[in-house]
C-alpha cells in the first residue's frame, strides 16, 4: 500500500447515541455542528449522519464530537461508526444514493 492509498475518501456514517436522559436532541445538534465546521460534504439523516473525507479526518471528527458533547452537557454516549473505504480510489455519498434521489 502506497502513501497515498491513505489521502482517499472514505464514506462513513456517524451515529451519537446519549445517555442518561439529558436533552437528546441539543447533544445531537452539537455534533452535527462539529461535522458542518469540518466543511466535509455530509447530509444528516433521521438516524445518523453520512461524511466523506479521509479516514484521518474521520477519526479526528469523532474525537472532536465526543470532546464537544462532554465539554457541553452530556455525561455519556454511545458513538456507532461505519465506515466504508476503497484500496484505490474515493468512496462517495452520491454514488450510493444518486439513483434513489427524486
Amino acid at each position: 500500500m502506497t502513501k497515498d492509498n491513505f489521502q482517499f475518501k472514505v464514506n462513513a456514517s456517524i451515529q451519537l447515541v446519549p445517555l442518561g436522559g439529558l436533552d437528546t436532541y441539543k447533544i445531537i445538534d452539537l455534533a452535527i455542528e462539529e461535522i458542518q465546521k469540518t466543511g466535509f460534504p455530509y447530509e444528516v439523516g433521521p438516524f445518523s449522519t453520512s461524511i466523506e473525507a479521509t479516514l484521518d479526518e474521520i477519526l479526528s471528527l469523532i474525537t472532536a464530537i465526543r470532546n464537544r458533547v462532554f465539554n457541553e452537557e452530556a455525561q455519556e454516549i454511545l458513538i456507532n461508526v461505519q465506515i466504508q473505504a476503497r484500496k484505490n480510489g474515493d468512496v462517495s455519498v452520491m454514488e450510493k444514493v444518486r439513483k434513489h434521489r427524486v
